[in-house]
């Protein structure tokens, strides 16, 4: 009965999706048929691929998608069936139907195709704490997964810098009233913006020492203690509850501008707080071991580098050696010991 020149179908259902054509003659020649048609027929938020097929010319391929209007998904394909690629993040139109042209099908023995509703942004790589000397360069970046298009907006302690739109934020001449938190908050056409961890950067000045930050983990077991200050220099790290009685957690040598300490007894206590001092060196007796040689008793902690300061005069101090401190001792020698004038001798530590 469908000998109409249009077909018209109402109460469409499911069971009638498919592939619709007309085959038309007239008395005079043989009979025609159309190209394919599909129909498909929605429910809710159905999404569903029509056909892929490649066009006359064998050079690109037709990816027919129907989906409700307006709303977004993302085409993959794949050549195992295992690693995906994005094609394409689109909006279906009107009349329920995208059509995407691949032309790198030709390339491909076999290509595999598959819709998903567009990806939430998640961050996988947040910017890094940094410390910089006074007038250096910095640069923070991040990175995200998800469906694109991405926009950045860089912000510095709560609020957005203007302009700071790129993946990365870069600083030059950095001046000490940048110090402070950073962070970037990412966001697609496709949902919520995401605002990634908290950066600390520390501007340092000659042999500054500053406690960044002491924030518990998420955990809310360990206390992560971060410091930054001048590479090479050695400092103990204290902890105290009433900030009267202090207690050394470490002694740490700066390898880089940043140190972080793990304190894994924050938890124990309502409150906290954390100082860095240069580590103290007090000097006891000084003993002849033989003629030249010396041992000096110290009250500092083994592993720290003392060195040796000569004078004749108490006023005029001249480097005689570096030692390192071994038990609370300091052996060292000086050849020309005995000689007249008399000779003092006193430790200093050195990095």
């Amino acid at each position: 009965g469908a000998v109409n020149a249009s077909l018209q179908i109402t109460n469409v259902q499911t069971s009638q999706a498919g592939t619709y054509q007309v085959r038309i003659r007239s008395p005079f020649g043989r009979a025609v048929l159309s190209q394919d048609a599909q129909l498909c027929v929605l429910h809710e938020d159905d999404v569903h691929i029509l056909s892929a097929n490649m066009l006359a010319n064998r050079s690109v391929c037709r990816v027919l998608i129907c989906g409700p209007a307006a709303t977004n998904a993302v085409l993959q394909s794949s050549t195992d069936l295992k690693a995906w690629t994005v094609l394409t993040n689109f909006t279906f139109r009107s009349d329920n139907l995208y059509e995407y042209f691949d032309s790198d099908a030709v390339a491909n023995s076999k290509r595999f195709y598959t819709v998903a509703p567009p990806f939430p942004i998640r961050i996988t790589d947040h910017p890094k704490d940094q410390a910089v000397m006074l007038g250096a360069s910095v640069q923070f970046a991040a990175t995200g997964e998800g469906t694109l298009p991405f926009t950045y907006q860089w912000r510095y302690n709560g609020s957005d810098i203007p302009g700071a739109v790129n993946a990365s934020l870069q600083i030059t001449n950095v001046k000490a009233s940048q110090a402070g938190t950073y962070q970037v908050r990412i966001k697609n056409p496709f949902g919520r913006a995401v605002l990634s961890q908290d950066a600390q950067l520390c501007v340092l000045h000659d042999d500054d020492v500053h406690i960044l930050s002491a924030n518990m983990l998420t955990n809310r077991s360990v206390c992560r203690v971060l410091i930054c200050g001048p590479v090479g220099q050695s400092f103990y790290l204290q902890a105290s509850t009433d900030l009267k009685n202090w207690t050394v957690l470490t002694q740490f040598t700066f390898a880089s501008n940043l140190y972080e300490y793990l304190d894994g007894d924050a938890a124990k206590y309502p409150g906290r707080s954390y100082k860095v001092t240069l580590p103290t060196l007090t000097v006891g007796k000084l003993t002849t071991l033989t003629p030249g040689q010396f041992q000096l008793d110290v009250n500092a902690q083994s592993g720290l580098r003392a060195a040796i300061l000569m004078s004749t005069d108490l006023n005029a101090w001249l480097p005689l050696s570096t030692n390192i401190i071994s038990n609370g001792q300091i052996m060292f020698t000086d050849p020309e010991a005995g000689k007249p004038p008399y000779r003092f001798y006193q430790p200093s530590l050195v990095p």
